[in-house]
């Protein structure tokens, strides 16, 4: 699914069926932007956030990608408090197990301007 915002706007990412249970072999992908790229970032606030917990999230996981970096978060390791360099990301779930409760992350698009002005 692509989400496009504009600086002040956010949107809300979240497991299938939050909060209950996801479903068993689920993928599902998000790429998000802010427009302009070059002049904003996303900042993710992720109050829960609960996936099956295993070594290098091989199981059940959410894979953050932004401008050169990717991670990987399971169990309740959380992307809670990224903020992306640009106004582009992608956000990829998998899921093996129906174990968890998933996640659910409220992502706001935010130009440099407004960051420094505050």
């Amino acid at each position: 699914m692509k989400i496009t915002l504009v600086p002040g706007d956010n949107t809300i990412v979240k497991s299938p069926h939050f909060f209950l249970y996801y479903p068993k072999r689920r993928r599902c992908q998000w790429e998000i932007s802010c427009a302009p790229r070059d002049t904003t970032y996303l900042k993710f606030d992720c109050p829960t956030f609960s996936l099956e917990p295993s070594e290098n999230c091989v199981k059940d996981r959410l894979i953050v990608t932004y401008k050169g970096n990717r991670t990987l978060y399971c169990g309740d390791a959380t992307p809670d408090g990224t903020i992306t360099y640009d106004g582009w990301t992608r956000l990829a779930f998998r899921s093996r197990n129906r174990v968890n409760k998933g996640f659910k992350c409220n992502i706001q698009c935010t130009s440099f301007a407004m960051r420094i002005s505050t």
